[in-house]
């Protein structure tokens, strides 16, 4: 098993529309409304990796 994309910080939620990969970000850092992601495979979405997995 390998990751689909990494730099997801707090995730709420996951769906796909038309072969389409998007997930819904619980607030970003310090902002008070989350946002709407669509993913590639392989895609860095921005938040660094804290516990080095």
């Amino acid at each position: 098993m390998e990751p689909y994309a990494t730099g997801m910080r707090s995730p709420c939620g996951i769906g796909m529309a038309g072969g389409q990969f998007f997930y819904a970000d619980n607030q970003e850092d310090w902002m008070g409304s989350g946002s709407l992601v669509h993913v590639e495979q392989g895609d860095f979405t921005g938040h660094p990796c804290r516990n080095h997995l």
